[in-house]
Parts: C-alpha cells; sequence; structure tokens
C-alpha cells in the first residue's frame, strides 16, 4: 500500500456515469504510485501533483467568475447569486469578483495553493500517514466543501475510529449546494469514495 506522510450539474444520470467512467481514468493515474504491497513513502510534491489533476478534472477549468446553480448564466456586475460565486478551478472566496476573470496558469496557481492548504489540515487533524487514496478523496473533499466542514464531518469522525468504508459511504451525503442536490458532486462523490480503502 502507497503512503503520504507528514459543476456544472449534468443533464442526466447517464452524463454522471460518463463522468465517472472519465474521472476513474484519472484517478487510476494517481494511484499508479502503488508498486508493490509494501509501505511507501511518497513525495509530497509528487503525491500533491497528483490530487491537483484529479480535483482539476472534478471541477474543471472556467475562466469567468459563475454562480454554480446557475452555471449556464453569464453574469453581470449587479446579477444575484443564487449559489456560490465560482472561478477557475473551482476556487471561491472574496477574491472572486463578477467581470474579474482570471487565465488557467492562475487558476493552477489558485489551486495548488488551496491543495497544499487543504493538506495541512488533514495533516493536522489525523496525524498519520495516509493511503494515497484516501488522502487524495478527502484533499477533494475539503476543497469542495471547505476545511471547517471537513472538520465537522462524519466522513473524518469516521475514519478517525477505523471505519473506513463507513466514512467513504459518508463522503457521499455530501451532494448538495444550498440544500439542492446536483448530479455533478452525486458523480464527484462516487469517484471519491470508490479512491478509499484500496489495499
Amino acid at each position: 500500500m502507497l503512503y503520504l506522510t507528514g459543476k456544472w450539474a449534468a443533464p442526466s444520470m447517464a452524463c454522471c456515469f460518463e463522468s465517472v467512467s472519465k474521472s476513474l481514468s484519472v484517478a487510476a493515474a494517481a494511484l499508479v504510485f502503488v508498486g508493490n504491497a509494501a509501505a511507501q513513502v511518497v513525495d509530497r510534491e509528487r503525491v500533491v501533483g497528483a490530487a491537483i489533476d484529479f480535483v482539476a478534472e472534478q471541477e474543471a477549468f472556467e475562466s469567468c467568475p459563475y454562480d454554480d446553480l446557475r452555471p449556464w448564466i453569464s453574469l453581470q456586475p449587479g446579477d444575484k447569486v443564487e449559489g456560490t460565486l465560482t472561478v477557475g478551478f473551482g476556487s471561491t472566496g472574496p477574491h472572486v469578483k463578477i467581470g474579474k476573470c482570471i487565465d488557467e496558469g492562475e487558476a493552477r496557481r489558485l489551486l495548488e495553493t488551496e491543495v497544499n492548504r487543504v493538506l495541512d489540515v488533514i495533516e493536522d487533524e489525523l496525524g498519520l500517514a495516509l493511503p494515497v487514496g484516501d488522502w487524495i478523496a478527502f484533499v477533494s473533499l475539503s476543497y469542495n466543501i471547505g476545511v471547517d466542514a471537513f472538520r465537522k464531518s462524519t466522513a473524518l469522525e469516521r475514519y478517525r475510529a477505523g471505519e473506513c468504508h463507513e466514512a467513504a459511504s459518508a463522503l457521499l451525503w455530501w451532494n448538495k449546494s444550498k440544500g439542492r442536490v446536483l448530479a455533478g458532486l452525486v458523480s464527484r462523490r462516487a469517484v471519491e469514495a470508490s479512491l478509499m480503502c484500496v489495499v
């Protein structure tokens, strides 16, 4: 086993299944580090790169800010945002403003900064080496829902208790934005859960 120390809503479930299949291909590439059954320590930079690729695949790049509940609408200054204002590879926060577009390079830098911040939180919370699949799943989840929500999640609570499969199941609960189930989140959580508890 390998260890690390230290958006749009789909219009149909068929689209979700296609997304899951494509994302699993990216996940498989991320997990190709496994060379044998012996525990290995993996360079953080290399694994962070795999996590960034995985999250980027889940989020997809958007140069201009959009409302995650109405991504098909081209926002104009003064428009009401019903969901969460998002840009780049799922970046949110006060730096995201309607009309302020970014290029893919800047989006990638924002993603890398956030992935590293999320990793620090996960290591602080768990305080142990993680199998790389579990780590990538938790990074993707935390990046999407926020580290505060992750800290309070049942998924983390169950994982701490040594209940990996139950933790993976709890990931599936995070399929809503502003109380609304999004097909894109349903498929994303399924892919994340599939990475966990791999022996």
